[in-house]
């Protein structure tokens, strides 16, 4: 949520001006804001963090009420993001982190003293996935991929060169818990259940409810797919057949 406030005021200054936010500080390394930070890097010239740390869900170490500046378990950060006209498209990223331990007291007292031009900032500089934090360098990107979708569907000589062109997700079951055992007597006695649940589904409800309503009126204590719940519309029995328990290698790739 907090990253519409961003928004918000990002469209409210002007050519140059400057916004700054204490919120969440999930946007620093989270996947899910790559896009984010993209986005800011492109509007802004200059970016300047200040993290309080403090993410309880991270280390287990840390008391939220001794060292989140808030007493909360949810990291904290300080952005200051600035808008230059004659700067934007090269946005400079400046970043500084309280240490990990230290308690809520101390990070309140540092804010309270120190002046903006004697923080230690370090440079940012963001990978191609817009990364800002824990990057690592590696050449995985230069290596020959093991397959693609692309590849695969391809009729063709794929223009980038894979291992296997061909490739599948093998057997699946979506419901490994109910078909796959060790011991094959609570194997069977499973699949029973599942079997007999399921056919007993098909009758209290084949032609007897409208087919939009089947999914909510189910019996819940099996596991039901899409495919599964066609079958009982159709009025399909499962039947087993003990012949057709196999002894193989689970998931060996």
């Amino acid at each position: 949520m907090y990253s519409r406030f961003y928004r918000w005021a990002s469209d409210r200054i002007d050519e140059n001006g400057i916004i700054a936010f204490v919120t969440n500080r999930s946007y620093l390394d989270k996947r899910t804001f790559d896009g984010f930070r993209k986005v800011v890097a492109d509007e802004f010239s200059h970016i300047y963090i200040v993290d309080l740390g403090g993410y309880v869900h991270d280390n287990p170490m840390l008391s939220g009420t001794k060292h989140n500046v808030f007493g909360i378990q949810t990291g904290v950060a300080i952005a200051f993001m600035v808008k230059k006209k004659s700067d934007l498209g090269r946005c400079q990223i400046s970043y500084t982190r309280r240490p990990e331990m230290e308690r809520a007291r101390e990070k309140l007292e540092f804010l309270g003293t120190i002046k903006f031009p004697e923080i230690q900032f370090e440079a940012i500089h963001p990978d191609k996935h817009y990364n800002w934090l824990n990057l690592s360098e590696n050449d995985w990107d230069a290596l020959i991929p093991v397959a693609s979708k692309e590849a695969k569907s391809s009729k063709s000589q794929p223009d980038n060169k894979v291992i296997f062109k061909l490739f599948s997700l093998g057997v699946v079951t979506n419901r490994d818990e109910w078909v796959y055992d060790d011991n094959e007597h609570e194997l069977t006695r499973r699949v029973r259940f599942l079997i007999d649940v399921y056919n007993g589904e098909v009758d209290r409800y084949y032609r007897k409810v409208e087919r939009n309503d089947v999914a909510n009126k189910l019996d819940r204590s099996i596991k039901w797919t899409r495919a599964v719940t066609q079958d009982l519309i159709n009025g399909v029995k499962y039947s087993f057949q003990p012949n057709l328990i196999k002894t193989i290698l689970y998931r060996p790739w």
